[in-house]
């Protein structure tokens, strides 16, 4: 090889660079914990609302392979409803239509006089707290409306002293990795954390203590184990990958039969653009009373929960 040819050899890629580069801002904006509440508006605000406007041929693209374009359908979805008030009216509709009315059975085999008991009382008490603490109708309809924007929603539990919250987590850094018996299972990109404008501490305390673990300069040997049981789940990582025990990561999704998510509306998305408004007007309306209404069967040990 000749002393040019070894000049114009190429040493790194411009994928590689990048990546280098990506690296060092990451670990600068780690090192510093920037945050300002420009950047912390900035964050919540991409949790969950990322609208992008579309052309024929992107919709075209990415209704031609769904499977790989769940973000760009999303943001599809989220443009057309700000562009569309029958959209919205509709997404509105069918969230508040759910009356969302609790209800427990109890399993074991009870005598009426039973129902008396101190211990049952007890137990009922507890639960009944824990209800008064969390406003479950008011994020359950959030969640409502999540689901018919992006067709999943991911949320984890954080308890406050005297309020439970559903915390919403970016869909963007989380992946459905496994099918657990009542819903799907994710795992998590912790690089999340590590970006301006990104504060751990408004986390539960297993975000903390994972991200302690994952970047507090200590040597941390990682093992990826997706097949560990669900509780033990929050035990396998893979880089800045962490599988979430369904305790922390509650995922509701609107179709289960499927692990790919696809907008419930991405089939009225179509290049007919300057026609979307009248189309959902005339066709979606007739949708709602039957997507989202039924009525559970109840037994006669079936019990209403009433909280305050």
């Amino acid at each position: 090889m000749t002393e040019e040819n070894k000049n114009d050899e190429i040493l790194l890629s411009k994928e590689e660079v990048f990546d280098v580069i990506k690296f060092a801002q990451t670990m600068y904006n780690a090192s510093y914990n920037l945050l300002t509440p420009d950047l912390l508006n900035q964050r919540i605000k991409e949790i969950s609302f990322n609208p992008l406007s579309p052309t024929e041929r992107n919709i075209t693209d990415a209704l031609g392979n769904a499977k790989n374009s769940e973000e760009q359908l999303r943001d599809y979805i989220e443009f057309f409803e700000i562009l569309s008030m029958p959209l919205k009216r509709i997404f509105s509709y069918m969230a508040s239509h759910l009356a969302f009315d609790l209800q427990y059975t109890v399993k074991n085999s009870m005598k009426d006089k039973e129902y008396e008991n101190s211990n049952y009382i007890k137990d009922k008490e507890i639960l009944y707290e824990y209800f008064d603490k969390f406003d479950y109708r008011s994020f359950f309809r959030n969640i409502s409306k999540q689901l018919l924007r992006n067709e999943i929603c991911v949320v984890t539990p954080r308890e406050n002293k005297d309020t439970i919250v559903l915390q919403e987590l970016p869909l963007l850094y989380c992946k459905i990795t496994a099918k657990g018996s009542r819903a799907p299972l994710i795992s998590f990109n912790f690089y999340y954390f590590i970006q301006p404008g990104v504060d751990i501490n408004l986390y539960p305390d297993f975000f903390k203590k994972k991200y302690a673990e994952l970047f507090g300069g200590k040597t941390n040997t990682q093992i990826y184990n997706p097949s560990l049981p669900p509780e033990l789940r929050g035990n396998s990582e893979y880089n800045f990958w962490v599988d979430l025990p369904p305790s922390e990561g509650w995922v509701f999704k609107l179709d289960t039969s499927l692990m790919t998510a696809i907008p419930y509306f991405s089939a009225n998305v179509d290049t007919r653009l300057t026609k979307l408004p009248s189309l959902l007007a005339s066709s979606l309306l007739c949708l709602s009373a039957s997507a989202f209404s039924s009525k559970s069967p109840s037994s006669p040990k079936t019990k209403f929960l009433h909280t305050k």
